[in-house]
């Protein structure tokens, strides 16, 4: 079919149907005849409008790359406005989080809203760091007021350490203790204890305990304790406190009244030789020598007393040794009661025997009484002869010994006492000899009698007297 240049439908729908089967698969086409695939057709609208708006776009990028001014920083202490560049950048800028927009007063209504970061227009207050969350909430405490200097307090001692004695109290000497007797003590004020160990010598204040017999010498009075003890001595008398078991007490020859605390009760003694035994119902009073004085009531020698809370209930005779007691050392080197005449028949040489009493000033002119010791005792460092007397009359009088080494008297003056019968203690240290009245029994010496003589008109009656040897 020649191609007259005209259009003809025939031969386009033709070539329409060949290039479609040409496409679905490959068909030779005849040489020097190749016809180029026509491009779909396209709205001239469509891509007149891409086209321009592209350029729009391109054309604006240019402009802000040349324009942009250089970024500029705010001097925070003059300017309080940010440039309008800044203003301007901010306004195109888009940050990744959405950052609520700042109230605005009703007057600014029309100005464009603010960058996350803007300059504000009044100076705002410095922020305040952020604290970790355990601070946050927690107000900061306010600085302690130091005290003064001479106020400032100071640090607790040690407690293992000893405690300084009471000014002017005795220490309290270890005499002897059982074995495995567990001796602890406690510093004044304490009660936590520690082990004696190999220590003999302790403050005065301190509180000791032990399971098994400790005797102990303060102050000249001896304790025999087996339970817990609190001793305190001042100058002329001693306190005891009782925790718990058992104490004797022993303070013949030391011139100390003795006050003993157990369970309430309260008990007082000038001079003797008292136990003292803690009971889970009652308490018990053994008064082997001495009277004590309990409340309202008095417990002589040889008597037991037994005590609960409302006092002395029972006082029965002592018929037997205390258990505590035994293989303690004998301290009462020699004692004369005059219960029996027949304990100093042939030893009496002067005075008279009336109702269990020594009676001196009898009227035979020399107004007094002597007798002899049923043995020689040997003078010891610290002995001290004790009796118990009642003086009628008035006026001194004077105890002498007989020393057969020097073949003289040792002597001492006695001040009257008091009215009523009243236990005196004599050191034999204050004894001197009658030639010169300068020298005091030396060891290795010994007495064989005691005389005692009272002025013309005195009675002297006489209870009992004993010769109480130091603790060793």
């Amino acid at each position: 079919m020649p191609d007259t240049g005209k259009p003809n439908r025939n031969r386009d729908r033709i070539w329409d149907v060949l290039i479609e089967d040409a496409l679905k698969a490959p068909v030779a086409l005849p040489a020097g005849r190749r016809v180029p695939p026509r491009p779909p057709r396209r709205s001239v609208w469509a891509g007149a409008a891409i086209t321009a708006l592209c350029t729009l776009l391109i054309a604006g990028a240019l402009l802000f790359a040349f324009t942009r001014p250089p970024a500029a920083t705010p001097d925070p202490g003059t300017a309080d406005v940010a440039p309008a560049a800044n203003q301007t950048e901010s306004q195109t800028r888009r940050t990744p989080e959405r950052v609520p927009a700042p109230h605005v007063p009703a007057g600014d209504q029309g100005q464009p809203d603010p960058s996350p970061e803007p300059a504000p227009e009044q100076p705002l207050p410095e922020p305040t760091p952020e604290l970790p969350k355990d601070t946050v909430e927690k107000p900061e405490p306010e600085p302690a007021h130091e005290p003064p200097k001479d106020t400032v307090e100071k640090p607790e001692p040690d407690k293992t350490e000893p405690v300084p004695a009471p000014e002017g109290g005795p220490r309290i000497t270890l005499l002897r203790a059982e074995r495995n007797a567990r001796l602890k003590v406690a510093a004044p004020g304490k009660r936590e204890y520690r082990d004696a160990g190999e220590l003999a010598h302790f403050d005065n204040g301190c509180t000791f305990s032990c399971d098994k017999p400790v005797d102990l010498l303060v102050a000249g009075v001896l304790l025999r304790l087996q339970g817990e003890l609190t001793v305190l001595a001042a100058a002329d008398s001693l306190a005891l406190t009782l925790l718990d078991h058992d104490v004797y007490v022993d303070s013949r020859g030391s011139g100390m009244p003795v006050s003993v605390s157990m369970d309430g009760h309260g008990l007082h003694f000038a001079t003797g030789a008292v136990l003292f035994e803690e009971g889970a119902a009652a308490d018990q009073v053994s008064v082997l020598d001495g009277e004590v004085s309990v409340g309202d009531e008095t417990v002589t020698r040889r008597q037991r007393a037994t005590l609960k809370k409302r006092g002395v209930t029972a006082i029965a005779q002592i018929t037997d040794n205390p258990a505590l007691l035994r293989g303690l050392a004998d301290r009462v080197l020699y004692r004369e009661d005059f219960d029996d005449g027949a304990a100093t028949r042939g030893r009496l040489l002067r005075g008279e025997l009336r109702d269990g009493l020594l009676v001196a000033g009898a009227g035979d002119g020399l107004y007094g009484a002597f007798w002899g010791y049923p043995r020689d005792l040997p003078h010891m460092d610290g002995a001290v002869l004790r009796l118990r007397v009642r003086v009628s009359g008035t006026g001194d009088f004077d105890v002498t010994q007989f020393c057969l080494e020097r073949n003289d008297n040792f002597s001492t003056r006695v001040a009257a006492p008091a009215d009523g019968w009243q236990v005196l203690e004599l050191r034999l240290a204050d004894f001197r000899e009658r030639t010169e009245h300068k020298h005091a029994p030396a060891a290795g010496e010994t007495f064989k009698n005691v005389n005692i003589t009272v002025p013309e008109g005195s009675v002297l009656e006489i209870d009992w007297i004993e010769l109480i040897g130091p603790v060793k």
